[in-house]
């Protein structure tokens, strides 16, 4: 029954944990609410009552997401906890204009500019291949929004290349064009073969996707 469920995720989906750790108390909890309201139905309840008796049988909702979420272990809670937005930008910031700084610093002004603006159309391009795998990680790939990032971030891998190597020796073309394109090939591949993984992965995910489709607005 689906409000049984509804219940459950409600109670089990603020919880800071581990995938498995928290598909298991889901199927806990389900089990106990289900036999509740199987007792209920026996004693002559329709669906309604059947699911209030059952719900009040199994706790308060605040009390029992309290007891589980002190049931996890530190460790496994704190991996389970997103960085504070602050520290997360900070990083974000230190990592995008730390190699700038440096390259800026390091190269000669003749070929700063050309060598600083490749730094950038890399760190631009790591994004586009993070915005590109990350959607295979989601319960559902909408090709439309995946593979315009994959083009660009191959389009994007090629400037790079292009614009470092007129900064370092002064030619578009590296002297070794094919060790470059093969060097620069690894990134999608690291990229695409985890795309690969998560797409199998995701279709062994359907009793999770189960659960993260509910909508808890509905009970």
């Amino acid at each position: 029954m689906k409000q049984l469920m509804i219940h459950v995720e409600k109670i089990v989906r603020p919880i800071r944990g581990g995938a498995s750790t928290k598909m298991r108390m889901r199927r806990e909890l389900l089990g106990h609410l289900q036999e509740c309201f199987d007792e209920e139905k026996a004693l002559g309840l329709d669906d309604a009552a059947a699911l209030a008796a059952a719900t009040r049988r199994l706790g308060e909702p605040a009390a029992l997401l309290a007891e589980l979420q002190g049931s996890i272990p530190r460790l496994e809670r704190r991996a389970a906890t997103p960085f504070p937005a602050w520290m997360m930008k900070a990083f974000v910031t230190v990592g995008v204009l730390l190699p700038i700084i440096l390259a800026a610093i390091v190269m000669p002004a003749g070929n700063r500019t050309m060598f600083v603006s490749g730094i950038i159309v890399v760190e631009l391009d790591a994004l586009l291949w993070y915005r590109f795998t990350i959607r295979f990680f989601r319960p559902r790939i909408r090709w439309s929004s995946v593979l315009p990032f994959g083009v660009a971030a191959m389009v994007t891998q090629f400037a790079w290349a292009v614009l470092i190597s007129e900064g370092l020796t002064g030619h578009a073309v590296p002297e070794h064009p094919v060790g470059v394109v093969l060097k620069g090939l690894m990134l999608p591949a690291y990229f695409g073969s985890a795309g690969i993984v998560a797409i199998v992965a995701q279709r062994r995910r359907t009793e999770l996707n189960e659960w993260r489709d509910l909508e808890l607005s509905d009970m």
